[in-house]
């Protein structure tokens, strides 16, 4: 009986002590993000975001900030308007004295900022499966790229390595002062510009309408192939001081409103260029006229009036057809052989080389 008597004590007593235990709290909700965030880690939106100024600023490297099918939007009427939306690194005008890296953004949307995203003083940094009427900017860098999103534009200056892939871009990408610069598969509003660059290949792009690929001065080992520009000013412009080894080859242009594939008036190349397997078609016939104000009607045409630098260039194996005026000029130029040209305006059909039918 003493033993039924201890066994019912500790059956009542075990739970009551376990009803007297502390109980766990349960872990607190995340802190939501706030407008002009400084943010490290992971981090992923979970609603959107409409700030007067810059939502979210990166000062930590790994940090990865996924949108998450959300949008980052500025508020209309705000007194932000040079503000980014999201900031990633320090002021490029800034001695920041360290770099942020591996740094990604993307998943969703930034609206209403002219720049939806800027970096600088940053390494090894991405955007992806970003969707944005602003543009991407980046400056003072190692290793910066751009895939997979649709943003107004791409722009980078002072740095090493930029990839631009597989974006949609009405107003292009264009590089000043960087160091191997892939430009690959996208589909643009317009060609962009190019200057003070080495390592730069341009290729598989689709330019419709604007300018097209503008090559400015001092840049080097340049390899523009299999692109197609249609409607825009130009293909492919060749301008300034100090042009070496550059290959546009296997490009597609059609109806330029001025000359397909142009050397302009400023062009200095000393040594390495080739303009090769290139089908120019219907260029000229808008009457535009060169950077220059010069006429520009021709489907390749060679304007440059320094004497070596049109020796230092080399035409062969292109085809050209139905251009405003002729189908290539360019006297003085090395003639590689294999050129062709039919149906352009002007007799003969090419100037400076040979061209069968």
């Amino acid at each position: 009986m003493e033993d039924v008597t201890r066994v019912l004590a500790a059956a009542v007593v075990l739970p009551l002590a376990l009803l007297a235990a502390p109980v766990a709290s349960a872990a607190a909700p995340a802190a939501p993000i706030t407008c002009g965030a400084e943010v490290s880690g992971t981090v992923v939106l979970t609603e959107d975001l409409t700030c007067p100024g810059t939502a979210l600023v990166v000062t930590e490297s790994g940090t990865t900030i996924d949108l998450d099918g959300h949008t980052v939007r500025r508020r209309a009427g705000s007194s932000g308007d040079g503000a980014p939306g999201i900031r990633i690194g320090f002021d490029r005008f800034e001695d920041a004295g360290s770099t942020v890296t591996d740094v990604s953004v993307g998943g969703g949307r930034v609206e209403g900022y002219s720049r939806a995203v800027e970096a600088a003083h940053v390494a090894r940094t991405g955007i992806t499966r970003l969707r944005s009427d602003g543009a991407v900017s980046a400056a003072l860098f190692d290793g910066f790229s751009v895939r997979d999103s649709r943003v107004r534009g791409v722009s980078a200056v002072d740095g090493d390595l930029l990839v631009v892939e597989r974006n949609h871009l009405p107003e292009g990408a264009s590089a000043q002062a960087v160091l191997e610069v892939r430009v690959l598969g996208n589909a643009m509003g317009s060609g962009g510009a190019f200057s003070e660059t080495a390592g730069l290949r341009y290729a598989g792009n689709r330019v419709r309408g604007g300018a097209g690929l503008s090559l400015g001065e001092f840049t080097f080992e340049v390899v523009v192939e299999r692109n197609t520009f249609t409607g825009t000013r130009n293909g492919v412009v060749l301008s300034g001081a100090r042009h070496e080894n550059t290959a546009l080859r296997h490009n597609r242009v059609r109806d330029t409103r001025s000359a397909g594939i142009h050397a302009d008036r400023t062009f200095q190349g000393y040594d390495g260029i080739v303009v090769e397997g290139n089908r120019v078609t219907g260029s000229g016939y808008q009457d535009v006229p060169d950077e220059q104000g010069e006429p520009a009607p021709d489907g390749i045409l060679v304007s440059t009036p320094y004497v070596p630098e049109r020796a230092g260039l080399t035409l062969r194996g292109n085809d050209v057809r139905g251009s405003a005026r002729y189908g290539i000029n360019a006297a003085g130029v090395v003639d590689g052989g294999g050129n062709r040209a039919r149906r352009n305006a002007a007799s003969p059909q090419c100037i400076g080389v040979v061209c069968a039918q």
